[in-house]
């Protein structure tokens, strides 16, 4: 039986990657492993003061404030307009903020347990996993009052996840038949689901799905290639591998794609360092995102802007959270684009909103926490 997968968008995708197998899924983690991880991987941030960035950069955002929620809060999703969803007290309690800025309120579990939200659409519309009879099953809330509800399963099938649904209610997630996962897309919450079809001529067993598009574009992967779907009845295609990559793992990170623009990356491994790179429409070209001058670590992207700002992570001798502010221009550490006196040092970044909203963690006052900041006209 498959078991609860944990996806980690609401924390330091990348450092918890590098930590991984590149071999293993991260949705694997626990909420205890990866709570214990971010903070294990934010305690002692310093620094010595944001520094200036290159004089070509012109985007900065206003200063960090702290996101409203309960301790031990983690965020697993957000909407392109702001919604959120997480967790809180261990796991125990489901959170739903309407905006970045809001309170968060606690969603129904409706007498179910073991739940995880992972998705959230601009409608409102959550996603996740829920424990019922001993089984993990795909379960939907149509608002932030509602009750969940359990999607349905293809026939004789007990246990599946959803992991992402797009602006028109379409929902992505898979199932386990007899170890055997299968991608599943519900065109709406009270929807069979259709068993999304392998590659042409080829079987559809072993495919994982991640993430769908507003397009209807699917993406996912099969433990030796990422795959993208054109939408619910097409084949499968593998996605293609950076020139000069052994393999790519934007799989691990859950892809970073923005769900209107459909731009969609992550990060490949090149030699003894991982690149973040971005696929091309609609999905085959590939473009590495460019390093800092002299930077010999490596790069990840978690987060795609409308506004076609790229996010992510330079990891060397420390982590540090940055921003591509196009595909040909190098990164810069994304503490220098915050004012200088706003009191945080930024060590991670997941989310960024279409209006704007960047959410990440870091550390403010010696206290470990998420930020949210937006993006300065």
């Amino acid at each position: 039986m498959k078991q609860a997968q944990h996806r980690t968008h609401g924390l330091s995708e990348a450092n918890l990657s590098l930590a991984a197998s590149t071999n293993t899924s991260l949705r694997g983690l626990t909420y205890a492993v990866a709570l214990a991880t971010l903070t294990a991987a934010l305690t002692g941030c310093g620094g010595s003061g944001p520094l200036v960035p290159p004089a070509h950069v012109t985007v900065s955002f206003s200063a960090p404030t702290p996101v409203s929620m309960p301790a031990n809060s983690v965020v697993y999703g957000i909407s392109p307009n702001g919604h959120m969803v997480g967790s809180a007290f261990g796991g125990s309690s489901l959170l739903y903020w309407d905006t970045p800025t809001s309170t968060p309120v606690m969603l129904n579990q409706g007498g179910l347990t073991g739940f995880v939200t992972y998705g959230v659409n601009d409608a409102g519309i959550v996603v996740g996993s829920a424990t019922q009879n001993g089984h993990h099953v795909p379960v939907a809330w149509a608002n932030s009052t509602s009750a969940p509800t359990v999607l349905a399963l293809p026939a004789g099938e007990t246990d599946g996840i959803a992991f992402s649904i797009n602006a028109s209610g379409q929902i992505a997630g898979d199932t386990n038949a007899n170890a055997n996962i299968r991608g599943l897309v519900w065109d709406t919450m009270a929807d069979a689901p259709t068993v999304l079809a392998g590659p042409s001529g080829g079987s559809p067993l072993g495919q994982d799905v991640a993430r769908i598009s507003d397009d209807g574009h699917i993406y996912g992967f099969n433990g030796s290639a990422n795959l993208m779907w054109s939408s619910a009845t097409a084949n499968s295609q593998a996605l293609a591998v950076p020139p000069g990559t052994d393999y790519s793992f934007a799989t691990n990170l859950g892809y970073a794609l923005n769900p209107g623009t459909g731009e969609v990356g992550g990060a490949a491994h090149l030699g003894s360092a991982y690149n973040a790179f971005m696929w091309n429409q609609p999905g085959f070209g590939v473009t590495n995102l460019p390093s800092a001058a002299g930077f010999g670590g490596n790069t990840s992207l978690v987060a795609v802007g409308k506004t076609h700002l790229y996010l992510g992570y330079a990891i060397g001798s420390t982590n540090t959270p940055v921003a591509w502010t196009s595909k040909t221009t190098p990164f810069v550490d994304l503490n220098t684009l915050i004012p200088a006196n706003s009191g945080w040092v930024l060590d991670s970044v997941m989310h960024m909103t279409d209006n704007g909203y960047v959410i990440g963690t870091g550390v403010s006052g010696g206290s470990v926490g998420y930020y949210v900041m937006h993006l300065n006209p």
